[in-house]
């Protein structure tokens, strides 16, 4: 039996029926320890989509395109279409978690989500929302204002296939 919450990275409990998949070297699938969401000190690993890092999109989507094309020819064609899928829309889903930290302030939000085709109301809603920049990411307006499109048309990310 495995070691869980022994506070070791990447020691999972793989006897736990919930225990997460893993899917590559340092990416799995239902745990925050997957590489792209790793805030460490080691500089050039696991920062991709750190909330702390202050750059513009297309440099994280550059970085992630990177990852990613480096990462699937080894791991991905083990993986079924819907685990790729699911990455897909966690990976966008981090995306736009990582794009309303940086957009900080409540009226900042407001103002891009405006320009990003959502009413007032709506903006307003999200813009002001005390919920986590996670569980706001999901949202269907938030999806509806930045589709999937949006990032693999407009900013050209790789998509997992």
């Amino acid at each position: 039996m495995g070691k869980a919450g022994c506070g070791q990275p990447g020691v999972v409990d793989t006897d736990h029926p919930a225990a997460p998949r893993k899917v590559g070297p340092e990416l799995r699938v239902g745990t925050r320890s997957a590489q792209v969401a790793q805030c460490g000190p080691q500089a050039g690993r696991g920062v991709i989509t750190c909330r702390k890092r202050r750059v513009k999109v297309r440099v994280v989507i550059a970085d992630l395109n990177q990852f990613i094309r480096g990462w699937l020819p080894v791991y991905g064609r083990g993986l079924s279409q819907a685990l790729k899928r699911r990455l897909n829309r966690w990976i966008i889903r981090r995306i736009k978690a990582w794009l309303l930290k940086q957009w900080r302030k409540p009226k900042t939000k407001i103002k891009n989500l405006k320009r990003l085709s959502l009413d007032h109301e709506e903006a307003m809603k999200l813009g002001n929302s005390r919920k986590r920049l996670w569980r706001i990411s999901g949202h269907y307006q938030l999806n509806f204002a930045m589709p999937q499109k949006l990032f693999i048309q407009s900013y050209g990310l790789v998509v997992l296939r």
